[in-house]
């Protein structure tokens, strides 16, 4: 992923992108919850799909859960899918 910066003076106002890691197979019961962080300067926004703003969500059950951060015109999304493993269909 490439980073993008807008630079005023020597103030990095957009710290760029941000990787919330890869999709997860959990037992909900035992692996969750979980917290999901986004690092940000001051200046910037989080918005989570539920419409939540903090940089830290607590996860506590699975589901697909989407963030974006922004600064005027740059912003940044990442998705995070839970699948709990007993919905999971193995083939034998």
């Amino acid at each position: 992923k490439t980073e993008v910066a807008k630079i005023v003076g020597n103030t990095r106002i957009f710290s760029g992108p941000f990787d919330l890691g890869s999709d997860q197979t959990v037992c909900s019961e035992t692996d969750l919850p979980v917290t999901l962080t986004v690092d940000k300067n001051q200046q910037e926004t989080v918005l989570w799909e539920d419409g939540s703003y903090e940089s830290q969500r607590l996860i506590k059950k699975p589901g697909t859960y989407t963030v974006t951060k922004s600064y005027d015109h740059c912003s940044y999304s990442d998705t995070i899918t839970f699948t709990d493993f007993s919905t999971e269909v193995f083939i034998y």
